[in-house]
């Protein structure tokens, strides 16, 4: 589980912070992106992340559970989160999903 320092931060760093984080997403291309986050990521998290990603397009899809929880090596608990996750998505979420899907 991702662990949250102890220490609070207000409310508006905390939105300067998280504004800065999508600006940086949004500037980053290519194999930049990879090399930033393979530096910037444990293996664990990338792994974590990557996960989580297959599982969304394998949903989206219509692959069902078991199949998921066997080719990716996750629990049951993890792909409901996941596919709560696709269905509160908003039409964004699904669109950058499906094109990510398509490359």
């Amino acid at each position: 589980m991702t662990k949250i320092s102890r220490y609070k931060v207000d409310k508006k760093l905390g939105r300067r912070l998280k504004k800065e984080f999508w600006q940086f997403l949004g500037a980053a291309k290519g194999k930049d992106v990879e090399e930033f986050f393979g530096e910037f990521l444990t293996p664990t998290e990338i792994i974590m992340f990557s996960k989580r990603l297959a599982i969304l397009k394998r949903l989206e899809v219509g692959q069902s559970y078991s199949q998921i929880r066997m080719d990716l090596k996750v629990t049951n608990a993890t792909v409901a989160k996941m596919s709560n996750i696709l269905h509160r998505a908003s039409r964004v979420f699904r669109s950058v999903l499906v094109r990510s899907s398509k490359k």
